[in-house]
C-alpha cells in the first residue's frame, strides 16, 4: 500500500548533507502545537520533506500558504524521524 512512497524516502535521505534540492507540492503543519514542524510533501517523488528555516519573514510566509502548492529550494540535512530534512533557502507559490 505505502510501499511506493517508502522506497522513494530513502533515496532522498541517502543524499549528501549538503546537497541542493528543488521540490514542489502541499505545505503543511505537522504534529502538536508545541512541537509542530513544516512539511513539504514532494509531488514527484512522494518524498515528505522536514521544512526548515530561521527565517521569521519565510516562516510568516509558510503560515499563509499553509495547505497549497508551493516549490521550494535549499540543501539537505539529514534526517530526523524518518524525514529528510531540508534547510530551505527560497520558497515561492506555485504558479503564481
Amino acid at each position: 500500500m505505502a510501499s511506493g512512497t517508502e522506497s522513494a524516502s530513502p533515496a532522498k535521505a541517502a543524499a549528501p548533507v549538503g546537497s541542493p534540492v528543488q521540490a514542489s507540492g502541499m505545505l503543511t503543519l505537522k504534529g502538536p502545537e508545541m512541537g509542530a514542524w513544516w512539511a513539504l510533501a514532494d509531488a514527484s517523488s512522494g518524498v515528505v520533506w522536514r521544512l526548515e528555516s530561521s527565517s521569521p519573514e519565510q516562516l510568516a510566509r509558510w503560515r499563509q500558504w499553509q495547505n497549497r502548492r508551493v516549490e521550494v529550494q535549499g540543501t539537505t540535512h539529514g534526517t530526523y524521524l524518518s524525514n529528510p530534512r531540508l534547510q530551505v533557502t527560497g520558497s515561492s507559490l506555485k504558479g503564481e
